[in-house]
């Protein structure tokens, strides 16, 4: 079994940010596998559930804020007896170019909150697939990032997410994991 969690802030108010892109990511997934999400308020979190090349994925969208979403993780890991190694979590990353997608397994939280909460649950053994959303180093760091996504950026972004959720499939169902950067 495999947990793909796409972090994200509850609340239309985070729709198209930046900060967002894992709640597109999962959306964006469970639309090619065409399942949909249920909210599970023991477990924190939109739930969908289905099979990818006779492999259990549960697909999560925390819905504790970005800053929590080691709670909901810790809630679903246990839950599932399903160990750090087989989590996959998909967050932005400002330290990327944007539309770049980088996968990693293990490593720190690089300064986003959202992985530092997922690390203080359950430990940095878990992959990691950053979506590249850049910094334009004007703007702070937390408005940048809250801020919706311009035009400008948005076919970029809706090409990585593709790409990302096209690559999510293969990495499971071929069973082949690997770091590996994609741009």
């Amino acid at each position: 079994m495999k947990i793909i969690v796409g972090l994200g802030n509850p609340g239309i108010q985070y729709e198209n940010t930046r900060h967002s892109l894992g709640f597109e990511l999962a959306d964006i997934l469970a639309n090619k596998l065409d399942i949909g999400f249920n909210e599970n308020k023991s477990l924190k979190s939109m739930i969908a559930k289905t099979k990818i090349a006779n492999e259990d994925i549960i697909l999560v969208k925390p819905q504790t804020f970005m800053n929590s979403s080691g709670e909901a993780l810790r809630k679903i890991a246990d839950y599932y007896k399903v160990p750090a190694g087989d989590i996959i979590v998909a967050c932005d990353d400002t330290y990327l170019e944007t539309g770049v997608v980088r996968i990693r397994f293990g490593g720190q939280a690089g300064g986003h909150n959202g992985l530092k909460s997922i690390i203080s649950n359950l430990g940095s053994e878990f992959w990691r697939m950053r979506l590249g959303i850049g910094d334009n180093g004007v703007v702070p760091l937390e408005n940048y990032v809250l801020s919706k996504i311009p035009q400008r950026d948005g076919e970029i972004i809706r090409t990585m997410i593709d790409k990302a959720a096209e690559e999510m499939i293969r990495f499971i169902s071929e069973k082949k994991f690997e770091n590996k950067t994609i741009k």
